[in-house]
């Protein structure tokens, strides 16, 4: 099949568009045909805003794996629904940095964090804009960079990337051995290189901290499969079509199909530096869990 996210070729970017397109849009109305069902422990929804809990499309809790005291970092954090969670898991002496690269969840989770610190009573959770591959570089520092500096010519476009560089080395948004923890969500098929990614969750773990990645799988049962195919490949993009925008949809099951077999993700993060990485399956195969520990 020739596509851009099973070519070799495709790249993050290609990926970002789709991403940006649809999930942009679901933080604005809620958007059912994203959403996979989950089940939370109803005591951290409680203090949750309603609008937040709306426009989660998670289709996992990886909060499970975060213990009291850590500084977790959450990966393609949307909304922020699972920061807020593990934010009273890690409790007042913890921390919760959440990592996103869409303008409208990040402004719906940041609008939020302040009740969610008035209600638990102490504040440890932020919100910062990078693509979740590149925890070195700070969008909103760049964009208040670029608004003082905007590029206009070839030269201006030498100083952008003499200024990336610098804030990659300098300002590093997620420093080295940074993190007890981290967890992502539904968001490692919208990667088209899983091995770059790997590497850098391991630049920002401590050695012996660990992480929690959920995403959507492909069901071993064949009647479950077939099903599957049918609701991603059919369904969804034509309620897509019907109540928002199909062509944005239309990278759903692309996306899907891009994630690697499970051998080869679990190879790719052992040679990252988790070397006890392990994989398995849930809800019958419609989602794949990985935990690992930084060697």
């Amino acid at each position: 099949m020739d596509d851009g996210f099973q070519n070799v070729d495709a790249t993050n970017a290609d990926v970002r568009d789709g991403v940006q397109d649809r999930y942009g849009a679901g933080a604005q109305a809620v958007e059912a045909a994203l959403c996979c069902p989950v089940d939370y422990n109803p005591q951290y929804l409680e203090i949750i805003p309603q609008d937040v809990l709306d426009r989660d499309y998670g289709c996992g809790d990886p909060s499970r794996y975060v213990r009291e005291g850590e500084t977790v970092l959450d990966l393609g954090s949307g909304g922020g629904k699972i920061c807020f969670i593990a934010s009273q898991i890690v409790g007042a002496k913890g921390r919760v940095i959440g990592v996103d690269m869409t303008d409208e969840m990040l402004a719906l989770a940041r609008e939020n964090a302040p009740i969610i610190a008035e209600r638990v009573g102490y504040a440890n959770v932020e919100f910062r804009r990078g693509h979740i591959e590149d925890l070195k570089l700070d969008l909103d520092a760049l964009d208040k960079w670029l608004a003082k500096n905007p590029v206009k010519s070839a030269k201006d476009m030498e100083a952008m990337d003499a200024e990336i560089l610098r804030m990659k080395s300098e300002l590093v948004m997620i420093p080295d051995d940074s993190v007890d923890g981290v967890t992502c969500g539904f968001a490692l098929r919208n990667l088209a290189d899983l091995g770059d990614f790997f590497d850098e969750i391991a630049r920002v773990v401590r050695p012996g901290g660990r992480i929690a990645l959920l995403d959507v799988s492909t069901p071993p049962n064949r009647v479950l499969r077939f099903g599957n195919d049918i609701y991603f490949g059919k369904i969804v993009p034509k309620i897509g079509a019907a109540l928002s925008d199909g062509p944005a949809y239309a990278y759903l099951p692309k996306s899907v199909a891009y994630l690697p077999e499970p051998a080869a993700m679990l190879e790719m993060l052992r040679s990252s530096g988790f070397d006890d990485a392990t994989h398995r399956q849930l809800s019958g195969g419609l989602t794949q869990l990985m935990v690992g520990t930084r060697r």
